[in-house]
C-alpha cells in the first residue's frame, strides 16, 4: 500500500476549502500560512497544497501566485469557492467568490488533471530580458490572437524577487525601472494543437516561459475528488515507487498518440523468436528474400572503404544524382538533385517530415481507408488533425470522387492528403 495522500493549507477559513479537495485517499495539514504549506510541498512533507489566489472583490492575492515560481509548484486544479470570507475591507466580508488552486510539485500532475464539464485552463507565466523594449508584450499577445485562444486572465509581477535563479542574472539593475513577469491564463487544454503551438511560438520570443498548469476549471460547492483526478503521491513511503515517467514527465502530446497495433503484435512475434519459438507472422509486410548479393557486397565495400562518416544532410551527393537520373529515365520526371531531392532513413521519417513542414496546427489531414496504422500518429504529432477518408469493398478500396468532393466540402481546411500507392495494405493502384 502506498502512503496516505496528505493536503496541506493555512489555517482558518481555506480548511473549509481543503475539505473540497479530500476525499477517502487524503487528509488536511494545517501550517501557518500558504507560504509554509508551499514548502511542505516542496520538501515532500505533503502532496498537495490549497491556497487562495483570487477574490472577487479585491483582484489576485499575488504574494500566493508568487509562490507558484519561489518554490516550483504547478497548478493542477482550481476551485471558486462562494463567500469564502477571505476578503475583509474594515473588517468585513465582502468576497463573493475566492478562487483557490490546488497545487502539486509534480509537473505531469498539472497537465493531466480531468474536467467533469470539458472545460479547461492553461496558466502560464512569460517574461523578456527588458520588457521595457517597445511591442514586446503586443508580440506576445499576438501569439494567443493568431492562434486564436481566448485569454481569460493577465496580470504582471516584478521579475527580480521572483524568476527563478538562473535567470536573475540577466534582469538590468536599475532603481528607476522594473523587469516584469507577465502571467496569463488561457481557455484550452495543453495538449490541444494551438495551444501546443502558441506555446511553442512564446518559448521563440521570450527570454522565459513555464507552464503552470492545464486543468479543469470547477465552480460551485461539489467536491473534487482527488482519484477522479488520476493523482498519485510525490512522497517516498512504504509501497510508493518513484518512477521516470512521474519525476520526468514527458511532453503532453504523447497522450494523444498511441502504439501501431502492427508495431506492438511485431515486438511479441521478435521475442516470441528470442524465446525459441516457431512463428508466422503476418503482421509487418517485408520481403521474404535477403538483398541480392551485388547489393550486399557495395555495402560490406563501403564499410571497407570507411565510407562511414557523416553525409551532406539531404543525403549523398552521388545518390541523389543517381536518384534524379532514375525518375527522369523511369517515370519522366526531372528533379534538381541538389534542391529537390531528399533522402531519409524511410517513409515514415519522409511523411512526418512533409506534414511538419505544410501543415499549420489544427489543419486537417485526409487519410483514405484502410491505412498504415502510424499515419494518423504521425499528424498527430505535428498537431494536425487526421480525417479518415472511407473507401468501399466495392469500389475496390480506391478513392471515390464522390466521397473525395464530400470529405473536402466537410473540411475546407484540408491541408494534404495521404496517398499511398499502391495502397498500404490494400495493395491496390490507383491509376495516373
Amino acid at each position: 500500500m502506498g502512503v496516505e495522500l496528505k493536503i496541506a493549507y493555512a489555517g482558518g477559513r481555506v480548511e473549509r476549502v481543503a475539505r473540497h479537495f479530500e476525499d477517502q485517499t487524503a487528509s488536511g495539514v494545517v501550517y501557518k500560512c500558504a507560504e509554509d504549506a508551499c514548502i511542505a510541498v516542496k520538501n515532500e512533507e505533503v502532496d498537495f497544497a490549497v491556497v487562495p489566489v483570487e477574490t472577487s472583490a479585491l483582484g489576485s492575492i499575488n504574494a500566493n501566485y508568487d509562490l507558484l515560481l519561489k518554490h516550483n509548484l504547478y497548478v493542477i486544479a482550481e476551485y471558486d469557492l462562494p463567500k469564502a470570507g477571505l476578503a475583509l475591507v474594515h473588517g468585513v466580508d465582502v468576497a463573493s467568490y475566492t478562487q483557490f488552486l490546488l497545487l502539486s510539485k509534480r509537473g505531469d500532475l498539472a497537465w493531466n488533471a480531468k474536467s467533469d464539464n470539458g472545460d479547461f485552463k492553461t496558466s502560464v507565466v512569460f517574461g523578456f530580458k527588458n520588457s521595457s523594449d517597445k511591442g514586446m508584450l503586443n508580440r506576445a499577445l499576438e501569439v494567443f490572437l493568431r492562434y486564436e485562444l481566448e485569454l481569460i486572465r493577465i496580470d504582471s509581477r516584478p521579475w527580480a524577487d521572483q524568476a527563478p535563479q538562473p535567470y536573475r542574472s540577466e534582469i538590468v539593475a536599475d532603481s528607476c525601472k522594473y523587469e516584469y513577469l507577465f502571467y496569463v491564463d488561457l481557455q484550452g487544454h495543453l495538449t490541444g494543437a494551438n495551444m501546443a503551438a502558441a506555446i511553442r511560438r512564446l518559448q521563440e520570443i521570450c527570454s522565459f516561459v513555464r507552464i503552470l498548469g492545464s486543468y479543469g476549471t470547477s465552480r460551485g460547492e461539489k467536491a473534487i475528488k482527488l482519484a477522479e483526478l488520476s493523482l498519485g503521491s510525490t512522497r517516498i513511503g512504504t509501497g510508493t515507487i518513484r518512477t521516470m515517467d512521474t519525476k520526468y514527465p514527458l511532453n503532453p502530446v504523447f497522450q494523444k498518440m498511441t502504439v501501431a497495433k502492427t508495431m506492438l503484435i511485431h515486438g511479441q512475434t521478435k521475442q516470441m523468436e528470442a524465446d525459441g519459438k516457431k512463428v508466422w507472422s503476418l503482421c509487418v509486410g517485408e520481403p521474404d528474400n535477403n538483398p541480392h548479393e551485388h547489393v550486399l557486397a557495395a555495402g560490406a565495400k563501403a564499410l571497407i572503404e570507411g565510407n562511414v562518416k557523416y553525409s551532406h544532410m539531404k543525403g549523398l551527393v552521388e545518390l541523389r544524382g543517381l536518384i534524379s537520373t532514375y525518375l527522369e529515365k523511369a517515370k519522366g520526371l526531372k528533379y534538381d538533385p541538389a534542391t529537390e531531392v531528399l533522402v531519409s532513413n524511410g517513409a515514415q521519417q519522409s511523411v512526418f517530415q512533409a506534414l511538419y513542414t505544410v501543415c499549420l496546427p489544427g489543419q486537417k489531414v485526409i487519410i483514405p481507408t484502410p491505412y498504415w496504422l502510424n499515419y494518423p500518429e504521425i499528424v498527430k504529432l505535428v498537431y494536425a488533425e487526421p480525417i479518415p477518408l472511407r473507401t468501399l469493398l466495392e469500389d475496390d478500396y480506391l478513392i471515390n470522387p464522390a466521397e473525395l468532393e464530400k470529405t473536402l466540402m466537410a473540411h475546407p481546411d484540408a491541408k494534404a492528403i495521404i496517398l499511398c500507392n499502391p495502397s498500404n495494405p490494400s495493395g491496390k493502384l490507383h491509376s495516373p
